[in-house]
């Protein structure tokens, strides 16, 4: 290893470990480096000069550990940005807000985060796709979810990763319990906001065994002969 390449390693481990002080992702670059040739990492390092949209630093952060090692909040971000002398924050100008003079834009009257973020065309818009339910009383008897011209949105997988990685626990409490399947829970949501016009999650007293996805899924493995832990001890409250 030359030692412009060692000095170039060694900057960027030192980056990697001011934003994730656990070591983790260091780890992972490192050996990332260790399969690299000298003329593999000219190249990578040429490429990520050159287009750092698709060659880039990455680190992975496992935001829903209670580790205090692990997460990474704005303060630790922007002291890590100070560091290293990066700007967070700009004016931002909207020259086609201001069509007819361009060369005089509307800018931002404080500076405003920058960061890369990767969006996807959303499928519905205001004026096309758009649904809403007014009324939950078609169901699906053996999932429990909502059917037909009761269903309106739905949470996948994709939507439950999501709430996952940013540490959402709450709203995913409420999505997959009164919001979903969780029949005794939602009646006691509904009936609450038909009184008070209001309702808390912890007035719900969600027990995690009253999904109809999960008892279905326990009458599934039983009926196969299975022993099942599916279901958690009876007054499991989440």
């Amino acid at each position: 290893m030359n030692d412009k390449r060692k000095k170039a390693e060694n900057t960027i481990l030192k980056l990697i470990n001011d934003l994730d002080p656990s070591g983790a992702n260091a780890e992972v670059w490192k050996i990332r480096f260790s399969s690299m040739s000298d003329k593999d990492f000219d190249t990578w390092m040429k490429k990520m000069y050159s287009n750092p949209e698709h060659t880039h630093i990455s680190v992975d952060l496992d935001q829903s550990s209670n580790r205090t090692d692990t997460m990474i909040d704005l303060n630790h971000i922007e002291k890590v940005a100070k560091q290293w002398n990066v700007k967070l924050r700009e004016y931002v100008a909207f020259p086609h807000l201001n069509p007819d003079d361009p060369e005089h834009p509307v800018v931002t009257s404080t500076p405003v985060p920058i960061l890369v973020i990767y969006v996807r065309k959303m499928q519905q818009f205001l004026q096309h796709k758009n649904f809403s339910a007014g009324t939950t009383e078609h169901s699906n008897p053996i999932t429990g979810q909502v059917t037909g011209d009761s269903k309106a949105a739905s949470i996948g997988d994709m939507q439950t990763a999501a709430l996952v990685t940013t540490n959402q626990k709450e709203s995913l409490k409420e999505m997959l319990t009164i919001r979903a399947d969780n029949m005794p829970g939602k009646m006691r949501m509904l009936s609450q906001i038909e009184k008070y016009g209001k309702v808390r999650y912890n007035d719900c007293f969600v027990n995690v065994n009253d999904s109809q996805s999960l008892e279905t899924t326990r009458a599934f493995v039983q009926a196969a002969c299975l022993k099942s832990r599916v279901l958690k001890p009876k007054n499991t409250n989440i």
